[in-house]
């Protein structure tokens, strides 16, 4: 039981490591990602033709610049609660873990709550909550990734067809 319970809040460790991991390379790269298009922005202001600014080309900055920075935070927020559910309807977990005082606001209710738990189930319930809310981060990461790509893909060709003229 006592090395069950020890692989279990090592896995969990490891799952919230994931998972902050993800949320700092989120970060830093939405930040390198407004950086250089900062950087993009100044390049093209040194094409030989200006773009019209007209409603189309506003939205289409827009769409192209800004829905990357979007698809970032949406790794960054994705709270437990959005996390894919495990199917709650399973009443003997009593989700203790990570306390939200729905059993109860006082710590009698807690501990008696905690006394009668199966810790193994509490463990591995959250671990599985953890590794799904993880892969949910890494998804919404390399979707975010792929975005970007895309953006700068298109910011490339359009600056090189306006210097072709």
């Amino acid at each position: 039981m006592e090395q069950a319970v020890n692989f279990l809040y090592s896995a969990i460790r490891s799952a919230e490591d994931n998972v902050r991991g993800y949320d700092l390379k989120s970060q830093i790269v939405g930040i390198g990602y407004i950086f250089t298009m900062g950087l993009i922005t100044t390049i093209g202001a040194l094409g030989p033709e200006k773009v019209p600014y007209i409603p189309l080309t506003i939205i289409m900055s827009w769409l192209i610049g800004i829905s990357p920075i979007v698809f970032f935070g949406m790794v960054l927020y994705p709270s437990r609660k959005t996390a894919p559910a495990l199917g709650e309807q399973h009443t003997d977990i009593k989700q203790l873990y990570f306390s939200d005082n729905s059993h109860g606001s006082d710590i009698g209710t807690f501990l008696s709550e905690l006394k009668s738990a199966d810790i193994q189930k509490e463990l591995t319930y959250e671990l599985m909550k953890l590794s799904a809310l993880r892969d949910l981060k890494r998804i919404r990461f390399l979707r975010a990734l792929w975005v970007s790509a895309a953006s700068f893909a298109v910011i490339l060709l359009s600056q090189i067809y306006r210097t072709l003229g």
